[in-house]
């Protein structure tokens, strides 16, 4: 079984596909990405390291705002 791993004891692979924890109790899939683009009154900038849920949406978690994550677990073996 896939266990949470704190962002304190290692971090995962860059594009890696995981769920992540949030300061806020959120759990959702993720990917660790090595910058995500930000705005402050409408100038863009990157910050470094940070968590994508939809690129398209613009939907990003800064790294401090993340306490865990773990790898997707295996699929189901079994057939609906």
């Amino acid at each position: 079984m896939t266990k949470w791993i704190s962002v304190k004891d290692g971090m995962p692979d860059y594009q890696e596909e995981i769920i992540i924890f949030t300061t806020d109790k959120v759990v959702t899939s993720s990917l660790f990405v090595k910058r995500y683009p930000c705005y402050d009154k409408d100038e863009l900038y990157f910050e470094k390291n940070g968590f994508v849920i939809s690129e398209e949406e613009g939907t990003y978690f800064k790294f401090n705002e993340v306490t865990h994550w773990m790898p997707l677990p295996e699929p189901p073996k079994e057939k609906p």
